[in-house]
């Protein structure tokens, strides 16, 4: 490469129309260096611009969700009252264990006794909360012994009783000295969609020890 000097001295030295090819082509290797020069500042401009557009949409994208989050919470806590209810009446899951300790506490205060409580096809798992629910019948059998107002004191405990519940059958077969034994055959509802197993209360077995007619 010739040193500037040489390479002015030599520019003198040219007519006028091979001045104008050389700043013509001067002028576009100036170019050319420019724009190597400023293609990488140019592109790392681009990365940060396109870096602060995304990160402007995710900013508006957080703040919606937490928008939607906080209506979540203040709608949660104007219904938590009326969803603890609901749970109640249709749980999620069959909660079978409540349901039959519910059960006797209705027996109990019939001033029944509860020889027998049997049912099948029971899911005893609670579902998630992210799976399709539908509504599932839990049915079970009730073996009792005592009077006939007992009787009617039960099916009003029942009527009264939160869970949504169906009577399916009640027999009745008399006994001496004012008693009867009776079998109710029953269905309460819940959400649910889990797997299916096959669950039965063991023959004669006694959840109440109140005698009835007292």
């Amino acid at each position: 490469m010739l040193p500037y000097k040489q390479v002015f001295q030599q520019y003198e030295t040219l007519n006028d129309k091979s001045k104008g090819s050389f700043a013509i082509a001067a002028t576009v290797a100036l170019l050319i260096i420019l724009v190597l020069l400023i293609y990488p500042a140019i592109t790392y401009i681009t990365k940060v611009n396109k870096e602060i557009s995304d990160a402007k949409g995710a900013k508006v994208a957080l703040e919606t969700k937490l928008i939607a989050i906080e209506q979540a919470r203040v709608n949660l806590s104007q219904y938590q009252e009326d969803l603890k209810l609901l749970d109640s009446a249709l749980p999620l899951g069959s909660k079978v264990a409540d349901h039959v300790r519910n059960l006797e506490r209705l027996v109990k205060g019939a001033k029944l006794t509860l020889t027998n409580i049997q049912t099948t096809n029971v899911p005893l798992s609670t579902p998630a909360l992210n799976s399709k629910l539908e509504t599932k019948k839990l049915p079970y059998s009730l073996v009792l012994n005592g009077t006939f107002p007992n009787f009617q004191r039960l099916l009003e405990n029942l009527e009264s009783f939160i869970r949504i519940s169906q009577i399916k059958t009640l027999n009745i077969e008399a006994l001496s000295k004012g008693r009867i034994d009776g079998s109710l055959e029953m269905e309460s509802y819940f959400f649910g969609s889990g797997a299916v197993v096959e669950v039965s209360s063991p023959e004669s077995e006694t959840t109440s020890n109140n005698e009835s007619g007292q």
